[in-house]
């Protein structure tokens, strides 16, 4: 009787240990957000993405998937891209991040042509177009400090934050 009630206490410690343990891996894991809209606000939007990443501590990411009906494309056919209109500056970003743009299917298929740059003639590389862009409304004021330009619609303020795959204008 005795030998029992030890290994079912020693069973019960191991899966409260466990369970300790996969609950507190649960809260570091990284969150995937998709932006699946490019309305400026709303379910699916950057901002959303960006507002529920910066509410969830450690590291996350925001991709993409925006589908060619019911939001804004540039062009059709070939070299056709998702367009962000923003109205106001997106949240701050407060928390380790990666947006990565290049999610977003390829469907800007050209590139900017390489060029010789630098005092060391470094040739680089051709760079493909971003798949996403994100432009401020026509009427957007941007902040402005002392004479000269505070913005441009995203504001970092957070160490671990990479953004790749999109044009911001």
């Amino acid at each position: 009787m005795k030998i029992s009630l030890m290994k079912t206490t020693l069973h019960f410690r191991f899966l409260l240990l466990l369970a300790t343990v996969v609950l507190a891996g649960s809260n570091a894991m990284a969150n995937q957000y998709p932006v699946t809209s490019t309305n400026d606000a709303g379910a699916g939007t950057l901002r959303q993405a960006i507002t529920n990443a910066n509410t969830h501590i450690g590291n996350d990411t925001i991709t993409f998937s925006i589908l060619l009906a019911l939001n804004y494309y540039e062009t059709q056919g070939v070299n056709t891209y998702p367009v962000i209109v923003l109205s106001t500056t997106l949240p701050t970003i407060t928390d380790s991040l990666f947006i990565d743009g290049f999610t977003q299917t390829d469907t800007n298929l050209g590139s900017v042509p390489g060029k010789t740059v630098g005092a060391d003639n470094y040739a680089q590389p051709a760079i493909p177009y971003p798949d996403v862009y994100i432009v401020p409304i026509s009427s957007y004021s941007f902040p402005s400090g002392g004479g000269s330009l505070a913005g441009n619609c995203i504001s970092i303020n957070s160490k671990n934050v990479t953004i790749r795959g999109l044009c911001i204008s």
